[in-house]
């Protein structure tokens, strides 16, 4: 990325806000294994967003904690469910978001160096199933706490936003599957590979400097992703993405990009102007500082007009302090960088410790990475 100075934008300031969420029955999920097609030329069923903390990985169905879940066609209450397929499988159902379009992105959660990943997701009558599988190190499928976010949005006025479901691994260049690709401009993106595991994903008219990025591999095999670099290129966004197999060795594989400046990954209005959700992201880009330190202003944003510190604890292991409240919401986390294999996931969020990070090699030992990361809270009353 380069970083060339400007202002950053100075969003407005969080007001009281207050959110009522209501616990409601589960209603019995249909395990229906969807993979998103081809057929349509432009997103389609209602547009929205939601998010879960699946923190009970051994659980046959559950409700995940109110707090931490989210439905923009239920803002109000907590209806989305979790059930476990298998070893490592789980079904994530959204009621009222069923399409034939959108993204899902993936973070695994908790202390091992366990990955998860994206492994389709459709409609089953008016709701979406989001199906996701969890690995260990070698590959191996385990079950493992996850959060994920899935949106089906064009963006808000005053952000930049562009996602694509990257389906043809050993395309040398196309089109990504329109339904599940979007850019606030209008525009098409396009995806090329430039090597074995290496991909360069074109964003037009987004073509700023800052933002950011949030990758998640897609597909059954235990293949992981991360992002390389993202930078302007006269009028469009590029961004490299670099995929790899458990063991660290490039592999063509798909998967979900997500590219946003100035809003949240979720394509929703930020908290609070006057209503929205609350926001925050950064790139942590000083992997072995000695103190905490301010991201840089092009790569970071929040709601308020507060900045986010980073401090290194130790080897591999990360607090993001946001201005934000951390006692609810949805952290997503990707690896940044092409010349190693390191992965990264979320510990935990609260307000008093932040948003702890964690980063592995593929032999499942701490190491010292650059990452993204992303918080978004549910929805606020401004």
């Amino acid at each position: 990325m380069t970083t060339q100075a400007r202002t950053s934008v100075a969003p407005s300031t969080r007001r009281l806000h207050a959110i009522l969420l209501v616990l409601i029955a589960a209603a019995a999920i249909m395990v229906t294994l969807t993979v998103p097609a081809t057929a349509r030329a432009a997103p389609s069923g209602p547009q929205g967003s939601a998010f879960v903390w699946a923190n009970q990985p051994t659980s046959t169905s559950y409700l995940p904690s109110p707090p931490y879940q989210w439905n923009s066609r239920h803002s109000f209450t907590a209806v989305n469910t979790i059930t476990r397929t298998g070893v490592g499988s789980y079904t994530v159902r959204l009621p009222d978001l069923g399409a034939v379009s959108g993204t899902v992105l993936v973070t695994a959660y908790g202390s091992t160096a366990n990955y998860c990943k994206a492994l389709s997701w459709g409609p089953s009558g008016t709701a979406q199933l989001v199906n996701i599988r969890c690995f260990t190190p070698v590959g191996v499928l385990a079950d493992t706490p996850f959060t994920m976010s899935y949106a089906n949005h064009t963006g808000v006025v005053g952000s930049d936003l562009a996602y694509v479901w990257a389906n043809q691994s050993t395309a040398v260049s196309y089109v990504p599957s329109q339904p599940y690709q979007a850019n606030s401009s209008g525009a098409t993106n396009r995806i090329q590979r430039l090597g074995k595991g290496i991909y360069l994903v074109r964003l037009p008219n987004l073509g700023r400097s800052g933002g950011h990025v949030q990758v998640t591999a897609y597909g059954p095999g235990p293949e992981r992703c991360k992002v390389g670099s993202w930078r302007p290129n006269g009028t469009e966004q590029d961004i490299r993405v670099f995929c790899r197999t458990r063991n660290g060795t490039p592999a063509d594989t798909r998967f979900t990009l997500t590219y946003v400046r100035d809003g949240n990954v979720l394509g929703e209005p930020v908290c609070c102007e006057p209503d929205g959700n609350p926001t925050d992201y950064a790139w942590a880009n000083q992997p072995s500082a000695a103190a905490p330190y301010t991201p840089d202003p092009l790569y970071q944003f929040t709601g308020s007009a507060q900045q986010i510190t980073i401090t290194h604890l130790a080897k591999g292991s990360y607090a993001v302090h946001v201005p934000d409240s951390l006692n609810r919401g949805n952290v997503q986390i990707t690896a940044y960088g092409g010349s190693n294999s390191a992965q990264c996931k979320v510990n935990s969020w609260t307000p008093a410790t932040g948003i702890r990070v964690l980063c592995f090699s593929t032999a499942g030992s701490l190491v010292d990475s650059l990452f993204d990361v992303s918080f978004v809270g549910p929805f606020v009353i401004g």
